[in-house]
């Protein structure tokens, strides 16, 4: 369930969890659009154990030491440049960018 809400939201994932199991149903709304959706097993969840816990704790904590890395990392190159948009009511807006 967790790994569908992450891809197609969590109204989708709710609406695919509640669907039997062997036949085609939808429509079934998602963030992409709408889908027709076949539900061929369900396994039961069971509860974490530490080991998987720890994983998960683990992958996100990377994610977000990436996203904060890359975060500065965009920053410090913002700093080298000037981003002069210009709006030019018969052109539309446009940007210049320099170094």
């Amino acid at each position: 369930g967790d790994l569908l809400a992450r891809d197609f939201g969590d109204e989708f994932a709710a609406a695919v969890i509640a669907l039997p199991v062997g036949d085609w149903q939808g429509p079934v709304r998602s963030g992409y659009g709408i889908h027709l959706v076949r539900v061929i097993d369900k396994t039961p969840g069971r509860p974490a154990t530490m080991d998987d816990a720890r994983a998960a704790v683990e992958r996100d904590w990377e994610n977000e030491r990436r996203i904060h890395a890359n975060e500065e990392y965009y920053q410090s190159l913002r700093k080298d440049y000037d981003v002069v948009i210009d709006v030019d009511p018969s052109r539309g807006p446009t940007a210049q960018v320099g170094g």
